[in-house]
């Protein structure tokens, strides 16, 4: 849940395209007008992509915190260069993001959260016209969705035996 990912996306991105030419560690890719879970009957909640792209994970590190998600980012933006310049240039990609997916650590005694992206991995990005997220998690939200009747029997049994 709480990962660092570089995503992209376009109206017109042609996916095979980019996975064949451009080497990156893919983590997930989909198509516009494809169900965003394919396995699932289409409902409000799983409607048709409105644009393709793909996400990779920039950090393979069991700490989560946004000091660990700058380093991989730092890491991954340097080893993937040639690349990302690559990717930069074509026309079909709309959006180039690193998301830092973080758990919330609001509560009744911590009123503010702050996280810091060091001029460092700023440059970094910027030269292959990557912006920033910040996708702060509710830790109780989480469990909340966890434990929830929308989830599948077969899910909660895994997560039960873990």
């Amino acid at each position: 849940m709480f990962r660092c990912l570089l995503r992209v996306h376009g109206k017109n991105l042609d996916v095979n395209e980019v996975a064949k030419k451009i080497r990156l560690p893919y983590h997930r890719v989909y198509k516009r007008g494809e169900l965003r879970w394919p396995s699932r009957k289409k409902s409000r909640l799983n409607s048709p992509n409105r644009v393709s792209g793909f996400s990779c994970m920039v950090g393979q590190s069991s700490d989560k915190t946004m000091k660990q998600h700058v380093k991989d980012a730092i890491r991954f933006l340097d080893q993937y260069r040639s690349s990302l310049a690559r990717l930069k240039k074509r026309p079909d990609v709309d959006s180039i993001t690193i998301d830092f997916g973080l758990e919330s650590r609001l509560s009744e005694t911590i009123a503010a959260q702050f996280d810091y992206i060091p001029p460092t991995l700023v440059k970094l990005a910027a030269r292959h016209n990557i912006g920033f997220e910040i996708s702060n998690y509710s830790g109780d939200a989480i469990d909340r969705a966890v434990n929830s009747a929308a989830m599948t029997t077969k899910l909660k049994r895994r997560r039960v035996k873990s």
